[in-house]
C-alpha cells in the first residue's frame, strides 16, 4: 500500500441499521488473498492471542510506524 493513500484515508464511518460509528484507521495489513490462516475464520475462536502472533510474524521487522 501507498504510504500516501493510507495517510490520506484514515478515517470513515462505519452505518449500522440503527447508529453510524466513526472509525479511525490506524494500521492496515496487505496480505495473501490464498493465505488459509487469515481467511478461514472458522477455526479462529479461542485462539486470537495465536492469530495476532501469526499476523505480527508477517510483519517485516524494518516497518516505519505510521503512528
Amino acid at each position: 500500500m501507498i504510504r500516501s493513500t493510507f495517510e490520506a484515508h484514515r478515517s470513515g464511518s462505519l452505518i449500522l441499521p440503527d447508529k453510524t460509528r466513526k472509525l479511525e484507521i490506524f494500521a492496515c495489513y496487505e496480505g495473501d488473498a490464498y493465505d488459509p490462516y487469515i481467511y478461514n475464520v472458522s477455526d479462529k475462536e479461542g485462539n486470537m492471542g495465536e492469530f495476532l502472533d501469526y499476523i505480527q510474524g508477517k510483519i517485516p521487522s524494518s516497518i516505519e510506524r505510521l503512528i
